[in-house]
C-alpha cells in the first residue's frame, strides 16, 4: 500500500486499522478453535504483536472481547514496538514455531525457529519466500502442522 498512497493517507489508514477498527474485527475463520486445539494438545502459544503504546489497549480490547485470554494468559501476551523487535523476544522465550503474515518479520527470526507464513490470499506464489519454512493458508492448516 505504501507504494500507492501518500504517506499521510497510508498513516490515516493504518491508524483506523490499528486503533478504533481493531475491536470491531471478527476473528479469522478457525482461529479461536484451532488455538484452543493447540492448547488442548499441551502447546502453550504466545502472542507477539508489534503495536505502539497507543494501539495496545485496542488490541487488548479485542483479545478480551473474543475471550482469547481464556486460551493465552496475559503472561504469554507480548507487545513489541516493531516487527524487528520480535526476534529478540522469540530468542529469549525459546519459541520453536512462529506464525506471521509478514515475510519480512519471518526473515529476521532465528534459523532454529520454524517459520510459518500465514498467506490467506495466496500471494506467496507471486513472491520469493526467503525466510519462511512453510506457507499456511488457514488456521487449521497451521494447527495440523504444529500439533
Amino acid at each position: 500500500m505504501k507504494r500507492f498512497l501518500s504517506p499521510e493517507d497510508y498513516e490515516a489508514i493504518q491508524d483506523c486499522l490499528y486503533y478504533e477498527f481493531t475491536p470491531l474485527a471478527d476473528p479469522m475463520d478457525g482461529a479461536l478453535e484451532n488455538i484452543a486445539r493447540l492448547v488442548n494438545a499441551g502447546i502453550e502459544p504466545h502472542i507477539i504483536s508489534a503495536r505502539d503504546d497507543r494501539s495496545r489497549p485496542f488490541a487488548m480490547e479485542w483479545i478480551l472481547k473474543h475471550r482469547l485470554i481464556d486460551l493465552i494468559p496475559t503472561e504469554r501476551l507480548h507487545f513489541v514496538g516493531s516487527g524487528d523487535d520480535k526476534r529478540a523476544l522469540v530468542e529469549a522465550l525459546g519459541i520453536s514455531s512462529f506464525l506471521d503474515d509478514k515475510i519480512a518479520v519471518l526473515a529476521h527470526l532465528p534459523e532454529t525457529t520454524r517459520r510459518f507464513l500465514f498467506d490467506q490470499h495466496d500471494i506467496s506464489k507471486q513472491i520469493e519466500l526467503k525466510g519462511a519454512d512453510a506457507v499456511v493458508h488457514t488456521w487449521k492448516e497451521f494447527a495440523d502442522l504444529v500439533d
